[in-house]
């Protein structure tokens, strides 16, 4: 199992070169020299491997051997607890298992990563030591626990056989005790966007039940995109609230039903003008029609929508598709006249290299030289899609960065931290190597350009893209233009 799961990670460090197999027992007789770095960490790995071939002892031989801290020292423990229960030693188990439930690992809905403690894993092993030493009474509020914090664990189906061994249905609302655990597993469910799954306990509950109001219902079939049922059920609320009918609205159109979406947010117009319902609801109804391929039809609701709400929120958008509808019907220079008004108002946002591209789009099929715009596209916006289109109109290409070759080591990044990361990372156990090399990051503050680079290079090679971009951000040009160093590329655009 715990090959299966580090299968990414090793593909990942044979894809930049890695010691092949570098997390494997069978290389102890000669390991590569990194492996006395991180040795404890591939014990964790090995000892796990161990576990799932049903030889405990010598897990445990291993485990007790890997002294770690943070979250290897915690998989390490789980490992440890569950190897002493399996050997028999329950109590020794339970006591090595209990201190890992706290913090985050005791919430509900904290999922297990294959570099830390996973909570399922602790509760299931913790109540099978129960049941082991003769005490099966207590494993089953463990069980409880179990399917309502973890509910997408595979342990978590096996916790609910286990309780209906012992005459408790979790997912029976009539049995004594199961509803306050019903609500809980629907509240984990939905926080980790599990809504169907959440929806279909919540269509269990009794009459009368606090998570049946309509509203909540409704609400909770929308989110799990049953749009057909949550029309139905949204029709049938007493005074809806503009949210509530812009729900209905959007329900409607994703069941292809566009005309009563229209006629929803016709009216959410009307009845809330002015407010921020009414401007969503006529932005809508103008694209309701542009998305149906009416751009006859869509034209003049654009332009309503631009003279009433053309400095509110869709008031971009909504100038972005008029000219699209113009552009769609072949009234190119119509088209290109609102693009034009449109490029000053969207400043330097994200529509401002698209609408560049498209006005040289406009020029080239005008039989005008459009090159000078495409260039300024490529120039101004290097880094975005409008970009790449761009230097394809031009034939530009660009030779491939020469290889990173980073300067010498700094000196304050010469810790063993650092080689631990770098030994981590060959081994394909990122997780690990981020752990080891992040509390770094503020040693090289101070430390100057190479310091910084090297640092989120590695972060980089740990998969921690976000701690790298923002480390060497005083080192990444606005624009990444040619002959940008591979170090920067590589620390700024991963």
């Amino acid at each position: 199992m715990a090959r299966l799961q580090l299968l990414g990670g090793l593909l990942a460090a044979y894809l930049w070169g890695a010691p092949a197999g570098a997390v494997s027992r069978i290389e102890a007789d000669h390991p590569p020299p990194s492996h006395g770095l991180i040795g404890g960490y591939l014990a964790v790995v090995d000892a796990e491997d161990l576990l799932d071939a049903a030889e405990p002892a010598a897990a445990l031989d291993l485990l007790e051997s890997a002294n770690l801290a943070g979250s290897a020292g915690r998989r390490a423990a789980m490992l440890e607890g569950r190897a002493l229960i399996e050997l028999g030693r329950h109590l020794e188990g339970r006591d090595t298992l209990r201190p890992l439930l706290q913090g985050e690992l005791k919430a509900a809905g904290t999922r297990g990563t294959p570099w830390d403690a996973d909570p399922a894993e602790v509760r299931w092993w913790l109540a099978e030591g129960a049941v082991r030493r003769g005490h099966p009474e207590l494993a089953i509020p463990l069980w409880r626990k179990l399917w309502t914090h973890s509910p997408l664990h595979p342990r978590s189906s096996q916790a609910a056989m286990r309780l209906a061994e012992v005459g408790f249905t979790p997912d029976d609302p009539a049995v004594d005790g199961s509803l306050s655990l019903i609500e809980t597993r629907i509240d984990t469910l939905e926080r980790a966007h599990a809504d169907v799954e959440a929806l279909a306990l919540r269509d269990i509950l009794p009459p009368g039940h606090a998570l049946l109001e309509p509203d909540q219902v409704a609400a909770a079939t929308f989110a799990a995109k049953d749009y057909a049922r949550a029309t139905e059920l949204y029709r049938t609320l007493p005074s809806p609230s503009p949210a509530t009918r812009t729900r209905l609205a959007l329900a409607l159109s994703r069941t292809g039903d566009y005309p009563a979406a229209a006629e929803v947010y016709r009216a959410l117009a009307l009845d809330h003008a002015g407010s921020p319902a009414a401007d969503t609801a006529s932005f809508k109804v103008a694209f309701l029609s542009y998305d149906g391929g009416d751009f006859e039809a869509a034209i003049p609701l654009f332009e309503a929508h631009i003279a009433t709400y053309g400095a509110g929120k869709h008031g971009l958008e909504a100038r972005w598709f008029l000219a699209w509808a113009h552009w769609m019907l072949g009234q190119i220079d119509t088209s290109d006249a609102i693009l034009a008004d449109l490029a000053p108002r969207v400043g330097g946002g994200s529509l401002a290299p698209v609408v560049g591209y498209w006005r040289a789009q406009a020029a080239a099929l005008r039989d005008e030289d459009a090159d000078a715009a495409y260039r300024r596209v490529l120039e101004t916006w290097p880094t975005s899609g409008a970009a790449w289109f761009a230097a394809a109109r031009l034939r530009t290409s660009w030779p491939a960065l020469p290889p990173l070759h980073p300067p010498t080591l700094p000196t304050v990044l010469d810790t063993p931290a650092w080689h631990r990361g770098q030994a981590l990372i060959e081994a394909g156990l990122s997780g690990w190597a981020r752990e080891e090399l992040t509390p770094l990051v503020a040693k090289v503050r101070s430390k100057g350009r190479d310091a910084q680079l090297v640092l989120a290079s590695a972060l980089v090679d740990a998969g921690a893209y976000r701690a790298a971009r923002s480390l060497a951000r005083s080192w990444c040009p606005a624009q990444a233009r040619g002959g940008l160093d591979p170090l920067v590329a590589k620390a700024c655009y991963p």
